[in-house]
């Protein structure tokens, strides 16, 4: 690379991604068996839930849809703040570096250096953990969506068939074999939904680094 490419922090943070997609692309190998898996068990168990009601079909994939579509948004914006995040660890990990290691010594004791080396420091932890409090929300927020939602979604379907067996349309025993299809069919859906999700999210990282491999060089 070119020398003023590689002093460059934003290019630093650029490098930091492309490396760390480097080391857990294989996962992506993981997430197509599971789509693949929870595609089949998706095919097996939809004509038994389509037996009681095609409605619930639909209301399942409803509830999946808002559930993946807060989760997409959420993995595009923790995307976004992760470049600001990748900034300030480097920004960061200069100051310790610079404290403990004996070649910056002299320099450090002859100007009395230290005190504004571990304000920075202080200043630059407390920058990156505030970022990492807001992912944090952003993640807890996440979760309490999908699991009300997901009560929603239980609630209506346990009251659905409570109801028929009430009307004596269904019978005590068959709505426990529906409950455990739509609970099946609802996990396998997720698990097709979230399995499309993480990979769409590798690609974000993987476009960082095609970007990082693609960079121009003068010579």
């Amino acid at each position: 690379m070119d020398y003023e490419n590689l002093e460059n922090p934003d290019i630093q943070a650029l490098q930091e991604r492309a490396e760390t997609t480097l080391n857990s692309i294989t996962s992506a190998v993981d997430m197509l068996s599971t789509l693949i898996y929870a595609l089949f068990s998706l095919l097996a168990i939809t004509s038994i839930v389509a037996v009681l009601h095609p409605l619930l079909i639909i209301f399942i994939c409803i509830i999946i849809a808002i559930n993946s579509f807060n989760t997409g948004r959420t993995n595009k914006k923790l995307f976004d703040d992760n470049k600001e995040l990748n900034k300030l660890y480097l920004k960061q990990s200069v100051f310790p570096f610079m404290l403990t290691h004996i070649e910056y010594a002299k320099e450090i004791r002859l100007y009395d250096f230290s005190r504004y080396l571990i304000d920075k420091l202080n200043l630059s932890t407390k920058q990156t953990d505030k970022r990492q409090l807001k992912q944090l929300s952003m993640r807890q927020k996440l979760q309490f969506l999908c699991a009300v939602t997901s009560f929603i979604q239980q609630t209506v379907i346990y009251l659905y068939l409570l109801f028929l067996v009430i009307k004596k349309s269904l019978a005590i025993g068959t709505m426990t074999i529906y409950l455990n299809a739509t609970a099946q069919f609802s996990s396998a859906l997720s698990q097709l939904v979230n399995a499309y999700l993480n990979l769409s999210n590798k690609s974000l990282f993987v476009e960082d680094m095609i970007a990082f491999f693609n960079m121009p060089q003068k010579s």
